[in-house]
C-alpha cells in the first residue's frame, strides 16, 4: 500500500520522485541494472513534472505524451506489463536456444542455408575413404559418430571417414570430444583416388589433439589442437580437457581459410598463394605433390592415428555446413 506522503513525493518530484516509488525500488531489486534503467526511462514517458489533476479518490493523475490523461495505478500497470513482457521473452527465447536438440537446424540456418552432414541415427553420407561401405570401428552411439578401435584392428575398419559429397566454398561446423593422449584431425579439400593412400596426401587437416599428452604433438607447435598441421600454429590452445565437447568451425571461401575452436578464431591465411606454397615448402608435404592441390574435395574424420589407450576414443556430433560457392 502506497501512503499518501510517497505520493506527494511522487507528484512533486517529477522524474527524482521515481526513486521513492516502492514498486520501482522492487524492479530494481529484481531485475539487472540495464534492465531497471530501461523500465525507468519508460516510466519516466508516463510521469512528467507535474499532475494533470487528481482522481476521484484524492491521488493525482498524470496526463501521457498522447495527450490521455491517466492514473498513477495505470502507469503502473502499463509499465509493469511493458517491463515483464520483455523480460519474459528473453525468457522464452533463451529456452528456445537451449532445448535445440543435437545434429538439428534451426529454422533460421535452414533459412541461411545450412545442411546437416550427420543426421544424429546412422552414417548415412559418410564412406570410409577408398572403401564403398564405412569401417566396423565407427558406429552412431547416443546421437553421435563413435570411433572404437584397437590398434591391431584391420585398417579398413578404422579408415578415415569421408562425405559422399565434395565442397569448394564452404562453412563447416562441428562438435567432438575425446578420451585422453587422443591423436585425430577434421580434414577438407580431400581427394579420393587410389592414387592417394591416404586422406592426408592431399586434405588439409585442422589438428584434432589432447591438451598435454598426445606424444609428441601436444608438445609440437603446428601439431596442437587447432593447428593446421604441420604447417601453421595457432597462437593460444583453446581446447577443453578430454572428455568435454569442443567446437570446430571451418571457412574456406575462395581460398580464403579461418579456423576457429571453442569460439576463437585461431588461423587466418590464404591458401594457393605464395605465402602458402612457401610454407609447404618447408614441410614434409613436399614431397606429396597431391597435398593442397585440390580447389573441390571431401571433408574427412580422421580415424587411422594409432595414438592413445585401446576402446572408444572419439566422438563427433552436429556437423553441419553451409555453401558459400554463390557468395
Amino acid at each position: 500500500m502506497i501512503g499518501k506522503r510517497q505520493w506527494g513525493r511522487l507528484a512533486k518530484g517529477g522524474r527524482q520522485g521515481l526513486k521513492h516509488a516502492p514498486w520501482l525500488y522492487v524492479f530494481r531489486q529484481v531485475i539487472h541494472a540495464s534492465q531497471y534503467h530501461s523500465a525507468q526511462r519508460t516510466a519516466n514517458e508516463f510521469f512528467p513534472l507535474a499532475p494533470e489533476g487528481r482522481e476521484q479518490d484524492g491521488s493525482p493523475a498524470f496526463r501521457h505524451t498522447t495527450g490521455k490523461v491517466l492514473s498513477i495505478s495505470q502507469r503502473v500497470r502499463m509499465i509493469s506489463k511493458k517491463t515483464w513482457m520483455g523480460i519474459a521473452g528473453c525468457v522464452v527465447f533463451s529456452a528456445m536456444a537451449l532445448a535445440q536438440a543435437p545434429n538439428t537446424l534451426t529454422p533460421q540456418e535452414k533459412q541461411d542455408g545450412w545442411q546437416l552432414l550427420f543426421n544424429g541415427h546412422d552414417l548415412k553420407g559418410w564412406h570410409s575413404y577408398l572403401e564403398k561401405g564405412t569401417g566396423s570401428d565407427w558406429s552412431v552411439v547416443d546421437g553421435a559418430i563413435q570411433l572404437k578401435k584397437t590398434n591391431q584392428d584391420p585398417r579398413a575398419d578404422f579408415a578415415d571417414l569421408v562425405t559422399d559429397a565434395e565442397f569448394s566454398n564452404f562453412d563447416l561446423k562441428l562438435e567432438w570430444k575425446a578420451r585422453s593422449c587422443i591423436d585425430s584431425g577434421v580434414m577438407f579439400y580431400v581427394h579420393e583416388s587410389p592414387e592417394y593412400r591416404n586422406t592426408y596426401d592431399t586434405g588439409v587437416e585442422m589438428q584434432i589433439a589432447d591438451l598435454a599428452c598426445t606424444v609428441p604433438d601436444s608438445r609440437i607447435l603446428k601439431e596442437r589442437s587447432g593447428d593446421i598441421f604441420d604447417m601453421i600454429s595457432d597462437p593460444v590452445e583453446w581446447v577443453r580437457d578430454a572428455g568435454e565437447w569442443n567446437q570446430f568451425e571451418i571457412i574456406a571461401d575462395h581460398g580464403h581459410l579461418q579456423l576457429f575452436q571453442n569460439g576463437h578464431k585461431v588461423i587466418d591465411t590464404q591458401l594457393w598463394d605464395k605465402n602458402w606454397n612457401d610454407l609447404i615448402a618447408a614441410t614434409k608435404f613436399a614431397r606429396m605433390p597431391g597435398y593442397s592441390k585440390y580447389h573441390t574435395g571431401h571433408i574427412s574424420l580422421q580415424g587411422t592415428e594409432p595414438k592413445g589407450d585401446p576402446g572408444v576414443k572419439l566422438w563427433f556430433r552436429n556437423i553441419k555446413i553451409k555453401n558459400l560457392s554463390a557468395n
